[in-house]
């Protein structure tokens, strides 16, 4: 039975990535759509999002062919392009889509997932009343002064801004309610 598996909900993804693991057996072809969305749109798919459900995305989704070659009866990592020049993606948040027209019945359970490109990593941490958040760069792994950091809970409220300071670290007071864990 044909199968293609890259992972669920949301993948981070370096800025200079260039390819993404996948898992497939018994494929020659996969059809790949990666398309730019809106930090709006990343919540709604992300949260809201039912497989075979009709996406009505700001930007259109273009669809290529890439091969895959997947051996038959045993699965395989591939690394699958990004591009369609094998570039890396700009930074920012994609939809990305698997299908092929090879998996028949089985193109519901290969899962779409959203991707956020950027070279800023964050590393929260929580306590009963505050949220800390400590912003580096990828490429210097050196701290990041200055970035406007928003915090939004789990029901897409937005619970406020900070600054990073010399350390890159932000934080808030948050209520003990609030639904961020």
């Amino acid at each position: 039975i044909p199968s293609i598996y890259l992972g669920s909900g949301v993948l981070f993804l370096p800025a200079d990535q260039k390819t993404l693991a996948v898992e497939a057996v018994n494929l020659k072809n996969a059809a790949v759509s990666v398309t730019p969305i809106t930090l709006g749109e990343m919540i709604n798919l992300t949260l809201r999002h039912t497989p075979g459900q009709q996406m009505n995305l700001s930007d259109p989704a273009t669809t290529r062919s890439s091969p895959i070659n997947a051996p038959a009866d045993r699965y395989q990592m591939f690394d699958l392009p990004l591009t369609p020049t094998g570039d890396a993606l700009s930074t920012g948040l994609y939809w990305l889509d698997l299908g092929s027209p090879e998996l028949g019945e089985n193109a519901g359970f290969v899962h779409p997932v959203a991707l956020a490109v950027s070279n800023v990593h964050l590393t929260l941490k929580r306590s009963a009343t505050q949220v800390t958040v400590w912003a580096t760069d990828l490429t210097t792994n050196t701290p990041i002064p200055n970035l406007n950091v928003q915090l939004w809970d789990y029901n897409v409220q937005n619970l406020g801004y900070a600054v990073t300071d010399a350390q890159g670290i932000a934080k808030w007071d948050v209520p003990v309610t609030s639904a961020i864990d």
